[in-house]
């Protein structure tokens, strides 16, 4: 119980503007073109999703992790990110994080909302791996859930944060109500921070690093830091031993001069950055996870 009353407490405040009753946005995608599928995180909550597969024969399947938005899987919807995806050869799978949209409110376990998404993703598309795209706040998460056991096969992941602190600086009431958390709970909040499970991240292919100049909440020098954190090889060159090779992550990191969308579209030079990383990282053998 109260586990549960900080959940809540957090998400009326931290996320609050992310949340919202939902309703199909406007924009050029037809309801009766996407399959409604209900599933359920690890912690037992009830999750929303939509479905539907690419436009021609398929490359594979890509899993859309919502920004904090009141639309919140509607977002790729209004942006017109899903309807890109699948003219570019993808099937996409779109969901709500626990305590948005159409999804239960049950719990902070947003990374095991990813890894019963990408399940899910697999099992309605018929593909075992599959290809995760984030924004903020569906960004930072991921990297969480990769720390476990999960089917990524590969992650674009735009502008995520280390931590809520650094997240919500400038929301003084945010600020606030995680000062008292960390003196109540640390290691709830240790565990809400993605930076603190970057070195962990494993069993995925690629992952690309996208922030913006000007950004304010995440400025570029927030994918650094996930850079040294990341169990990437230039963590572990040296002079002396110039020739140490361990298994590691494929991390890189962009810089874009502006934000990639605007009013609610997608830049089309940025669509095709990230359609080309699905086309080079994406592979959909069909392995055991």
């Amino acid at each position: 119980m109260r586990f549960k009353m900080k959940s809540s407490l957090l998400k009326k405040t931290i996320f609050k503007s992310g949340r919202d009753n939902w309703y199909w946005p406007h924009c050029t995608e037809e309801p009766s073109h996407w399959k409604k599928t209900m599933f359920f995180n690890p912690n037992g909550a009830r999750l929303t999703g939509l479905y539907s597969p690419a436009v021609k024969n398929s490359k594979g399947v890509i899993v859309c992790g919502h920004p904090m938005h009141p639309l919140a899987k509607g977002y790729y919807l209004k942006t017109g990110h899903a309807g890109r995806l699948k003219s570019a050869g993808y099937d996409v799978f779109l969901f709500d994080f626990n305590g948005f949209g159409e999804s239960d409110d049950a719990s902070l376990d947003f990374a095991g909302d990813i890894l019963a998404a990408a399940k899910e993703a697999s099992r309605i598309s018929g593909k075992q791996k599959v290809g995760y795209y984030g924004v903020s706040f569906g960004a930072a998460w991921c990297i969480c859930a990769m720390k476990k056991r999960h089917n990524i096969e590969s992650a674009f992941l735009e502008r995520p944060f280390t931590t809520l602190e650094e997240f919500c600086r400038e929301d003084l009431k945010s600020c606030l109500i995680l000062k008292m958390l960390k003196y109540l709970n640390p290691k709830m909040l240790n565990g809400l921070n993605p930076i603190n499970h970057a070195f962990d991240v494993a069993g995925v292919n690629r992952i690309q690093l996208v922030y913006a100049e000007g950004d304010r909440r995440t400025p570029p020098v927030t994918g650094e830091k996930f850079l040294k954190n990341f169990d990437i090889e230039n963590n572990y060159k040296s002079e002396q031993v110039s020739w140490f090779r361990l298994p590691t992550v494929d991390v890189d990191i962009k810089i874009l001069p502006k934000s990639p969308v605007r009013r609610d579209k997608v830049d089309a030079d940025y669509f095709n950055f990230l359609a080309d990383f699905f086309d080079r990282s994406l592979n959909c053998i069909e392995t055991a996870y």
